[in-house]
């Protein structure tokens, strides 16, 4: 959750800006990478001692699945 927490922050912070819409894309494009960088690693790192099959074990799975679309679709937030 801290990782979301930080995401919906800049959507936040840009929606209290009222930033424009190419504006909230170099927002996003400048601030998602690090935190998205920083989650991938805490996946890789944890992912391995947690239970596949518990609930949280497929979330964890599930956002390595679709890693890539993730990262794609989160730049791409209107």
């Amino acid at each position: 959750m801290h990782f979301y927490k930080k995401l919906y922050r800049v959507e936040r912070t840009a929606k209290e800006i009222q930033l424009a819409a190419k504006q909230r894309h170099d927002l996003r494009e400048e601030k998602y990478r690090p935190i998205m960088t920083a989650f991938k690693c805490w996946l890789d790192e944890h992912y391995p001692q947690v239970l596949p099959k518990s609930p949280l074990g497929k979330a964890m799975n599930h956002c390595l699945k679709y890693w890539n679309g993730l990262c794609a679709s989160s730049t791409m937030v209107a």
